[in-house]
């Protein structure tokens, strides 16, 4: 199809509109020939997708940096694309302090003392009461967003 034509799909339902309709294995192909569909090993599609998006929480482990900051060291394989852009989810963290307590943050920020497509170095900030030194592990699924996107 060239400029300005168009593609609508339209699907009607005997039974007033209620229903389901499953749409999957669809290629877009740009130009005029079709190639073969591509078929990939769910594990390849996943560490295809990680190279530009990451989602890390749950059981990071780091260390205190003082009462009120944790530290962490994380490696990412398969490697990024690119040095990703790295966001805070949740500005109230809960960071465990291994073998003491759970510490929740409050207005906790980020900030990367080295980010590479491989890893990162990070800190995050809000707590209270830590002791310096002491082993960190993240608690929370989700708490930074990893972003290598175009």
């Amino acid at each position: 199809m060239g400029t300005g034509h168009y593609l609508a799909l339209r699907f009607m339902f005997a039974d007033n509109g209620n229903g389901s309709i499953d749409i999957a294995r669809v290629q877009v192909e740009k130009g005029t020939v079709a190639n073969e569909f591509e078929r990939r090993p769910i594990g390849l599609k996943r560490a295809l997708a990680e190279r530009y998006f990451r989602i890390l929480g749950k059981g990071m482990t780091g260390g205190w940096h003082g009462s009120t900051l944790a530290g962490f060291g994380v490696v990412l394989q398969p490697p990024m694309r690119a040095a990703c852009s790295l966001s805070l989810n949740d500005t109230t963290p809960i960071i465990e302090e291994v073998g003491v307590a759970d510490r929740t943050g409050t207005a906790s920020i980020v900030s990367a003392s080295s980010i590479s497509a491989d890893g990162m170095w990070f800190r995050i900030n809000g707590f209270t009461g830590a002791t310096a030194g002491n082993p960190a592990i993240s608690k929370e699924d989700a708490i930074l967003t990893c972003d290598a996107e175009l």
